[in-house]
């Protein structure tokens, strides 16, 4: 029997935040004895490191900011903002062979939306149908626009009504 291969990932727990709240980037598939972990911010096509766990001393650096690794390898992230929303880069150094593996997830982050007592209006469903309804009442008014515009709505071929008008006025 082939053992199977879960695939190294990076899984936000809860899948997404809201500002405020709290998040967990867990680590799965990394069945082996690790050494330490390092986990990255992707900003801009970059990685910018966020902080590295030493396994065996059970040390931080930098211990003074806001994100905490676990001894699990997972990357805590309290008071979640906007500016938290992005992509995430853990890699993991094997403490058998040395050898360092990387793996990747994404992190969604909303802004909590508050709601007025009796007010439809601050449903975000309501505003994405508007906005959408929205969009696409424009893109019908831009194509029935550009078919009246261009005269691709006609059912008949110019050129033959070109040629059909010609022989009008004219015997046999």
């Amino acid at each position: 029997m082939v053992p199977s291969v879960v695939p190294l990932s990076v899984v936000p727990n809860p899948p997404s935040g809201t500002m405020g709240s709290s998040i967990t980037l867990d680590i799965w598939g990394f069945p082996e004895r690790v050494l330490s972990y390092v986990w990255y911010r992707i900003s801009s096509g970059t990685l910018i490191q966020i902080a590295a766990y030493s396994v065996p001393s059970g040390m931080q650096m930098p211990a003074d900011i806001r994100e905490r690794v676990l001894p699990n390898g997972s990357l805590l992230i309290p008071n979640l903002t906007l500016s938290d929303m992005g992509g995430y880069v853990v890699q993991i150094v094997n403490f058998t062979s040395g050898e360092a593996t990387m793996a990747q997830g994404y992190l969604p982050v909303y802004e909590e939306i508050s709601r007025g007592q009796g007010d439809d209006s601050s449903n975000p469903g309501w505003a994405f149908i508007v906005i959408v309804t929205g969009v696409y009442l424009v893109l019908a008014l831009v194509l029935i626009l550009f078919t009246v515009m261009t005269g691709r709505g006609c059912e008949h071929n110019p050129t033959e009504v070109k040629s059909s008008t010609s022989n009008h006025g004219h015997l046999l």
